[in-house]
């Protein structure tokens, strides 16, 4: 498996700083997907701020990702992730959204932000759902 290259906090209520870790080969179940946008929220915060008292640190935070798998063990199974439905049901309804001018309501920043994000998620000025766009490498 690949380096990580993510951005973590060490300690409740922390900043975000680089981090980058070794997981080790992948098990004969699992894929490695190389992230390139995660959504974050108000749980982000919480976890961060340990206010569940169970967060393990270092954390990182996301979750809800987009990817591109570029490694898959040889009895891994099938990946999917979509708790909206099968493709062909999810294709519906962004061509429904696409025809009738439907678009999410997001914010976008860049992960190297992610700091930033999640000062803004906290100060309330979010509007709905908070996109980290990875340019981390």
């Amino acid at each position: 498996m690949s380096q990580i290259h993510a951005l973590a906090a060490t300690e409740a209520n922390g900043l975000f700083q680089p981090f980058s870790c070794d997981p080790g080969p992948l098990g004969d179940e699992q894929v490695e997907i190389a992230i390139a946008y995660c959504g974050v929220c108000h749980s982000d915060l919480s976890m961060r701020n340990n206010e569940w008292q169970f967060t393990q640190y270092p954390f990182v935070p996301g979750h809800e990702a987009i990817g591109k798998v570029v490694a898959v063990e040889p009895h891994a199974k099938a990946v999917s992730g979509s708790p909206s439905g099968s493709p062909a049901a999810v294709a519906r309804m962004l061509e429904f959204a696409a025809r009738h001018g439907i678009a999410p309501v997001v914010e976008a920043f860049p992960m190297s932000q992610a700091n930033q994000a999640l000062e803004h998620l906290e100060a309330g000025k979010a509007r709905y759902r908070i996109v980290l766009k990875n340019d981390l490498g």
